[in-house]
């Protein structure tokens, strides 16, 4: 495994102000950052119900990254396993690179929701992004690095006569060197169309860079309960070049 070795940017990083790579999701929603060039990204994701499911992206040129997702329930313990009837689709090109006046922009799909599949539903537990368009931006202060993160979606998951456009943003602000902390605020219009401000999703996790090209993130899901619980998620994420 090849260690990545880039110039540290003014841009929301892997965690921390000493990160090496951009920040791929707020919390659950997509930013415009991508992983570097001919390099591969791989997260190992555990969740509620013994729930497990594994990212994989791949960037062949410069500003685009492809992947796969999939995952189950049950997989660990003595229930059955239930795994995801087919695989997430993972595609994200970013056509604005981000500048002094100018933030980065991207566009792309994403249908690995999170939590239990219901089949009945055809829908996971925390809907898939599906398409977006994001936009980030970030700045050096006294505190650290603050990254600003914008953006809008549309979930195919819901049945059709609730569907639609959806906004989020949020912010990650580093803590030291090796951590940050993101918060994010998801709108969730297919569930909440009168713009409820408690009806929607407030996420955040915590993030810790382990070494060069690995982070460890513990997320937290729906802390205003809007899906009658909140749901807790520790993700490992493994940046490099493998092949």
């Amino acid at each position: 495994m090849a260690i990545i070795n880039l110039p540290v940017k003014v841009w929301s990083g892997s965690a921390g102000t000493s990160y090496l790579y951009e920040t791929q999701y707020i919390v659950n929603k997509p930013t415009a950052g991508l992983i570097p060039i001919k390099s591969q990204i791989f997260s190992l994701n555990f969740g509620g119900s013994a729930s497990f499911w594994l990212n994989c992206e791949y960037s062949p040129i410069n500003n685009l990254a492809l992947g796969l997702a999939f995952g189950g329930t049950n997989i660990f313990g003595s229930e059955n396993i239930k795994f995801q009837p087919y695989p997430g689709i993972l595609a994200k090109y970013r056509f604005v690179n981000e500048n002094k006046y100018v933030p980065a922009i991207a566009v792309g799909f994403n249908s690995q929701g999170l939590g239990v599949y219901n089949s009945k539903a055809n829908e996971f537990e925390i809907n898939s992004p599906g398409l977006f368009l994001a936009f980030s931006k970030s700045f050096k202060w006294k505190y650290g690095y603050l990254g600003l993160h914008l953006g809008t979606n549309y979930s195919f998951e819901p049945v059709a006569s609730k569907r639609r456009i959806n906004p989020y943003f949020g912010f990650e602000q580093s803590l030291s060197s090796r951590s940050s902390l993101d918060l994010e605020y998801d709108l969730q219009t297919p569930y909440n169309p009168n713009f409820v401000f408690n009806k929607g999703l407030l996420n955040f996790d915590l993030r810790y860079s382990i070494d060069n090209s690995t982070t460890l993130e513990l997320k937290f899901i729906d802390v205003f309960n809007t899906n009658a619980q909140i749901y807790k998620l520790l993700k490992v994420e493994f940046v490099g070049y493998y092949f």
